[in-house]
């Protein structure tokens, strides 16, 4: 008899990452391989966030655009940016969900030279939190990482609108 797709999985069946199955980072973890974990976090970056657009994390190159799988504009490789930068914080921190992204966005920002430039355009601030205590925002979390994802809502919106 011919076993099911959908069957219960084993963990060593599970890729978390092409070629790493939970069963093996469990024991990457297990024994502190910590230069394997950082590999096992590149090739899943690479092969669900940067891949897919044609730009290779591992090689560090623009693939040739025959082996790119969407056109890549603009608005999606910000919003692939943003997706990777709440992931890797939140894998940092050890968290599923990051509690402040826009306090996360500016650390992130402040400790990344690569990113200066963007915290001049797009400062930081304080605000209010819903405790009342004071927290940071930033100007690039709120106005463009919430726009991209939010933005998606609101087209949802207009596709179920009825138009008489």
């Amino acid at each position: 008899m011919r076993q099911c797709h959908n069957r219960p999985k084993q963990a060593d069946e599970i890729e978390i990452a092409p070629g790493y199955s939970i069963k093996k980072y469990v024991d990457l973890k297990k024994h502190y391989k910590r230069e394997s974990i950082a590999a096992l976090i590149r090739t899943r970056f690479d092969s669900r966030f940067f891949r897919p657009l044609g730009y290779s994390l591992n090689r560090g190159a623009w693939m040739a655009s025959n082996r790119c799988h969407v056109e890549a504009s603009g608005w999606l490789m910000v919003t692939v940016a943003c997706l990777s930068i709440e992931s890797l914080s939140a894998f940092m921190k050890g968290v599923s969900k990051l509690q402040n992204g826009g306090e996360e966005f500016t650390a992130f920002f402040k400790k990344h030279a690569a990113f200066g430039d963007l915290l001049k355009a797009f400062p930081a601030f304080e605000r209010k939190g819903k405790n009342g205590k004071p927290k940071m925002d930033n100007k690039f979390y709120s106005d463009i990482r919430c726009g991209l994802l939010h933005q998606g809502g609101e087209l949802r919106w207009l596709a179920t609108a009825s138009w008489r």
